[in-house]
């Protein structure tokens, strides 16, 4: 269903300028069809976390904001960035999540958070760090990693940076991708097959559409 465009005024140069967007709302007798649908993908992804941490994966959260919007307010950014700690959290069972908490899509995942952003991460105390951080303990640990984040865009939109990334870091044997706010979905993905197929990896290409990776 779709329902009547939501109309913001903004001025510019005096003059009014009217921009417009289309609204799509489910219609309430699919509601409980798709709640239903989402909780079972989600209790079959659990299972399947718990399955990885059984056999000796730990389970790492990443995640990556956009850089501040005009007028974004400080604090309407670590709101969200909290919000995004915890669903990985929640979600994914990460027992630790490192966190980005302003940087580019496209900017190479090794180079994030140089210099690091002190005040930023002081405010969220539930990470565990930044991506140099995640990097540093990627370099060490003998573990296998199970890496979680939300959407393909909240790790990066350069295939050939992902290449670069998880063949620098053989650590990490699977990438999970948390699509539950836009598809109900998760796509687990097995690095062995991305180093194999550059097919695989054009799925980190380009973000699709605008997706709110703090729900």
């Amino acid at each position: 269903m779709t329902v009547n465009p939501i109309a913001t005024r903004c001025s510019e140069n005096n003059q009014q300028r009217v921009k417009k967007r289309s609204v799509y709302v489910l219609d309430v007798q699919y509601h409980e069809i798709v709640i239903k649908q989402i909780q079972h993908h989600l209790d079959a992804y659990r299972m399947e976390i718990q399955s990885m941490k059984a056999t000796g994966y730990e389970i790492i959260g990443y995640l990556r904001k956009s850089l501040p919007r005009k007028g974004e307010q400080p604090e309407d950014r670590i709101r969200l960035l909290r919000t995004m700690i915890q669903r990985l959290q929640e979600r994914s069972n990460a027992a630790k999540v490192y966190a980005s908490p302003s940087g580019s899509s496209n900017q190479k995942i090794i180079e994030r958070d140089i210099p690091k952003p002190v005040q930023l991460m002081k405010e969220l105390t539930s990470a565990t760090g930044t991506a140099q951080d995640l990097i540093g303990y990627l370099s060490h640990t003998e573990r296998d990693i199970c890496l979680v984040v939300l959407d393909f865009a909240g790790l990066s939109v350069d295939p050939s940076d992902m290449c670069e990334f998880i063949c620098k870091f053989p650590v990490i044997k699977k990438i999970v991708i948390d699509l539950i706010p836009s598809t109900g979905h998760v796509r687990v993905l097995d690095t062995a097959m991305l180093k194999s197929s550059s097919s695989e990896l054009e799925m980190f290409c380009c973000r699709q559409s605008l997706v709110q990776r703090s729900k």
